[in-house]
Formats: structure tokens, C-alpha cells, sequence
């Protein structure tokens, strides 16, 4: 894609983080400050589309700050390269967008990113794959799913403290979800 696709949490307040847990590669929880009792999100994003692929590009993301949710996709170019001329940010948009959307629909939010993933792919109708990460903040625990090779890193006093793993099927092919394969980040396409 155009974008690195990665969202960096970066912590202010320094304290004690503890050892961090071996994690699955598509989901995880941590606990950011043990010791405080929450911790809030200030979130920003820029996104330039390469030259050749403008006005729009292939990649996508949301904030939604107030529910402490923000996600990023990275829409797979290579679908428009065959014969299906598949847009690959067409896919990446409707995907993040209904993401966003299912964070406010339901009843005090939804802030599983995971079930936030499944549910926005099984409403989207575009064609296309892509990567993507959405993370949710809620007092002192982010909850992450990651898809390829789309992640986060937390970031404490200038330091990476943490950075989520990719998921790769071999060099320069990550795990995506989407159609035409509905691939899961449990299997790939």
C-alpha cells in the first residue's frame, strides 16, 4: 500500500509496564499502565496517496476518540493489477468507514476490534483485500486485532516498548481478509 500502515500509541506518563505477554498475532490485550487507572487516547492522522494511485489511494483509516477506538487498512493493490480491476482503496474506505460506523451503532459502542474486523467485512460489499489494524482503548487496556502486516507499537518516553507482530504468508505477501477469498487471519487466501 501507500501508507506504512501501523498506529503508534504513545504513553506520557511513565510507570511501571511489567514483562509483556507472547501474544497471538491476530489479537491481544494489554495492560499500558498497571498502575494508573486509565489512560486517554489523543489521537491524529495524515495520509498522502502515492502520485500514481491519487486523488484517493489505496489505504484507509478512522478515529473515533471519543469511544478510544482508531484503525488503519491497507487496501491490497495487486487485485488491480489483473483482471477483476478491483479497487483496492474502494475496499479499504468501506471497510474502515463501516468499522467506525459499528463503534457509535450499538448500545454503549463496540469495542472488541476483533468483532468490530468481522462484523464491518461481513457488511462490506466491495470487492477487494486488505490489512488492517483497529485498536481500543478502555481505561488502562488496549485490546488490538491485527491482519497482515497492518500493527501498532506503544511508545513510551521516545522508547518502542512494544510493536504487534506481522502476519505473513511468505516475503511481501501478508495475510489479508476480504473477498474474493474471505480470508480470516486464521487462514489466508
Amino acid at each position: 500500500g501507500d501508507l506504512t500502515s501501523f498506529l503508534l500509541i504513545s504513553l506520557v506518563r511513565a510507570g511501571a509496564f511489567g514483562s509483556l505477554p507472547e501474544l497471538s498475532p491476530s489479537t491481544c490485550t494489554l495492560c499500558l499502565c498497571p498502575l494508573l487507572v486509565a489512560v486517554a487516547m489523543i489521537a491524529g492522522a495524515f495520509y498522502e496517496p502515492h502520485p500514481k494511485k491519487r486523488p484517493l489511494g489505496e489505504d484507509a483509516y478512522f478515529i473515533s476518540t471519543g469511544d478510544g477506538v482508531i484503525g488503519v487498512a491497507d487496501g491490497v493493490g495487486a487485485w488491480g493489477l489483473g483482471e477483476e480491476g478491483i479497487d483496492a482503496g474502494k475496499f479499504a474506505r468501506e471497510l474502515m468507514c463501516r468499522s467506525e460506523s459499528l463503534v457509535g451503532r450499538w448500545p454503549c459502542g463496540i469495542t472488541d476490534p476483533m468483532k468490530i474486523l468481522e462484523r464491518a467485512l461481513s457488511e462490506t460489499t466491495a470487492k477487494g483485500t486488505a490489512t488492517a489494524c483497529i485498536i481500543a482503548l478502555k481505561g488502562k487496556w488496549l485490546h488490538a486485532a491485527v491482519v497482515g502486516d497492518s500493527g501498532f507499537a506503544v511508545v513510551r518516553e521516545d522508547e518502542m516498548i512494544y510493536r504487534s507482530p506481522q502476519q505473513q504468508k511468505r516475503f511481501n505477501r501478508p495475510t489479508s481478509w476480504g473477498e474474493p477469498a474471505r480470508a480470516t487471519p486464521y487462514s489466508t487466501h
